[in-house]
């Protein structure tokens, strides 16, 4: 069997700080949003996930660090509705470069802020007004920084990449996903380098679906739908002839073992 394979070789977007090379955001966008975590939002104007430092964050699920979400109809808008929620869900560290190393790593936040340059850090980071006037009741005054990429979102960036997304889904013919850097002059101009671009077979919304009369389905109360940040909260629902398979409503990472074998016992019975 003769299989044949293209390697592409990319040189890493992004600058020297100290021992570490990385892009100060990155991320991935789409022009067709499948995620609806604005009750209100368009999903034919595109959605980005964006992070600081390397775009890693962005592209692979983590457990404690969480992407800023991003409605390209309403860019500035928060998924959380306090300042408090905000920093919880938030990226609490950054992928780099070690060059010290020649390894990949993550950085705390603590540590990458002394690398960053003001425009940078007024670009990306937001202070916890609500932590820091707790601290000050205790007699410190520190700052409370967290990565929310507000000061960025607040410019032109939004728009372009909106532009840039439509432009190639025309050119296309198609929905497509994108990944990019952004970096920060020291004037605060920034720079975009677009990483790639695939097609994007998107999910649309065709309205309710109605289950057949016919058809012996027992079905459960859920609630209200949710999500998280990151869209990964899912509610899985079944009930089939006279076999009551039950409910889960838990983030993706949190779902049991046993939540597995449900949907593949689901799959036989059909």
């Amino acid at each position: 069997l003769d299989e044949q394979m293209a390697l592409l070789v990319q040189r890493v977007s992004g600058s020297f700080r100290g021992k570490t090379f990385f892009p100060d955001a990155a991320g991935v966008g789409y022009s067709y949003s499948s995620w609806r975590f604005l009750p209100d939002m368009d999903p034919r104007e595109g959605m980005l996930r964006l992070v600081a430092g390397l775009g890693t964050k962005a592209v692979d699920r983590q457990i404690y660090d969480y992407p800023r979400m991003i409605s390209l109809d309403r860019p500035t808008v928060f998924v959380q509705n306090s300042i408090r929620d905000r920093h919880r869900l938030s990226q609490h560290s950054l992928d780099v470069l070690d060059l010290s190393q020649n390894a990949f790593r993550s950085i705390d936040l603590k540590e990458a802020i002394p690398l960053l340059s003001p425009p940078v850090r007024k670009a990306l980071l937001s202070p916890d007004t609500e932590a820091e006037e707790s601290l000050r009741e205790m007699g410190d005054n520190r700052r409370v920084w967290f990565i929310t990429c507000q000061g960025l979102l607040q410019g032109f960036f939004p728009e372009m990449c909106r532009k840039i997304l439509r432009a190639l889904q025309e050119a296309y013919g198609t929905p497509v996903d994108i990944e990019y850097t952004v970096n920060i002059g020291q004037n605060g101009i920034f720079s975009m380098n677009l990483l790639q671009c695939r097609p994007l077979l998107p999910t649309t919304d065709e309205g309710a679906v109605r289950i057949p009369e016919n058809v012996a389905f027992r079905l459960f109360p859920v609630g209200e739908r949710d999500a998280d940040a990151q869209g990964n909260r899912r509610q899985i629902v079944f009930g089939l002839l006279q076999h009551d398979i039950g409910l889960v409503d838990l983030a993706h990472d949190q779902i049991p073992h046993r939540a597995v074998d449900i949907g593949h016992n689901y799959n036989k019975l059909i």
